[in-house]
């Protein structure tokens, strides 16, 4: 093998490895930035950031079961609804998020345009406000059902899906001399009853005071656990593609060396 074949193999192989963490550490989709504003003071107490999807399960007229996928777009209101069933607010000990969005993929009609659909997210905290934690108590999803899901009429046209009894989920962090820390994973889902919605490149603080509608520069973060075990691996892999280069290298060497010999002995 020649100098520059050899140094395309070593080339290619750097190439293939980056382009592995690359898509292992990285998420390219644009996420939609949400916040709730205390009206009293006006900075926010609730941000949000995630790209959301989720799926329904439902019966149909003919009693056949269903299911349907959505996307909460980007088009959705930054500022949460406050006039919905469960408004959007913030306080001392209990604060709440409701995302108002009608959703994408569906194809409705014009009448159907205002089919509004409510994704809301309760936070507890526990302790002081100085010295505490807080997390993800309670969540439902209200939905108003499209003509082409064709969905029973026991349903009423709409239906409010709750939280799974026996799920937990992960959503909490620590509030340490006043600032509360905010909470990270590549992808979550809360479970609801016949339903669910997963977040993806999920960042989320609650019991905040932010003058604007953006995460703050410095600001501490909690991953999730899925993210604790990825952050682990990625020493693994670039010890992979490390070890996969010095193969790489050494067979090139070899195969070199052996034609550079078989040359020889042609020209003798």
């Amino acid at each position: 093998m020649t100098s520059q074949g050899h140094g395309s193999s070593i080339f290619c192989g750097l190439a293939l490895c980056s382009f592995a963490l690359l898509v292992f550490c990285c998420g390219t989709a644009q996420s939609l930035l949400l916040g709730v504003r205390d009206h009293k003071q006006g900075n926010y107490c609730i941000l949000l950031e995630a790209n959301i999807t989720g799926t329904v399960q439902y019966t149909d007229e003919e009693n056949v079961s269903r299911s349907s996928n959505f996307t909460v777009p980007d088009s959705a209101p930054t500022e949460t609804s406050y006039n919905a069933v469960r408004p959007s607010h913030c306080g001392k000990s209990h604060q709440q998020i409701t995302i108002e969005f009608v959703p994408d993929g569906f194809n409705h009609t014009e009448l159907e345009a205002d089919h509004t659909w409510y994704l809301t997210l309760q936070f507890n905290s526990t302790g002081s406000l100085e010295q505490g934690s807080y997390s993800l108590s309670n969540y439902t999803l209200d939905v108003v059902f499209f003509e082409m899901q064709n969905a029973s009429s026991h349903y009423n046209g709409s239906h409010t899906y709750t939280k799974a009894p026996s799920f937990k989920p992960e959503w909490n962090a620590a509030v340490q001399q006043g600032q509360p820390n905010a909470f990270t994973c590549s992808q979550n889902a809360l479970h609801f009853v016949e339903s669910s919605v997963t977040f993806q490149n999920l960042k989320v603080i609650a019991f905040a005071n932010e003058t604007k509608l953006e995460f703050k520069e410095g600001q501490i973060t909690e991953p999730c656990l899925l993210d604790v075990r990825t952050s682990d691996l990625i020493p693994i892999i670039v010890g992979a593609c490390l070890a996969g280069l010095v193969v790489i290298v050494l067979v090139a060497y070899l195969v070199g060396r052996a034609r550079a010999k078989r040359q020889g002995y042609t020209s003798v």
